[in-house]
């Protein structure tokens, strides 16, 4: 995050002034809070994210790296495999799962950059405990979790 602004004339004004020294996918959001932030989002990584931070120091500009995630499946069951820092190791998990037989595996992206590798559409909390168990025994450690 860039900055925070109580309205959004001043946001929109400063969003301008960030885009104007470079940084083109500048946007105003306003927070649940009221408040209006110019922001960076959809960064993949933390590494990313800390890149852009110094970068954006080295025109004055004192931001900060928020982790902040939108979630679509609130309380949907998942079965997830794992978590890896860039979506190159990522792919080589849902790779290597689906030689085991596991097929049907996503990446999301994890709130702090890197992603989470997992599987959802599960009925009930017992197929997904099979789900898990039978993933372990090909030696996986994959855990239930709620999204």
């Amino acid at each position: 995050m860039f900055k925070r602004f109580k309205t959004h004339p001043p946001a929109v004004a400063f969003r301008n002034k960030v885009v104007g020294n470079g940084f083109q996918n500048a946007s105003t959001i306003e927070g649940c809070d009221s408040f209006f932030r110019v922001v960076v989002r959809g960064v993949e990584s933390f590494d990313v994210a800390v890149d852009l931070q110094a970068e954006a120091k080295t025109v004055a500009y004192d931001t900060t790296v928020e982790c902040i995630k939108g979630k679509d499946d609130v309380g949907e069951l998942e079965v997830l495999f794992g978590h890896r820092r860039t979506r190159a190791e990522a792919a080589e998990l849902v790779s290597r799962a689906a030689a085991s037989g596991f097929v049907g595996l996503l990446l999301e992206p994890d709130a702090c950059g890197g992603f989470e590798v997992m599987i959802h559409g599960f009925q009930d909390r017992d197929q997904a405990d099979d789900f898990v168990r039978e993933a372990r025994t090909h030696g996986f450690d994959a855990v239930v979790e709620n999204s």
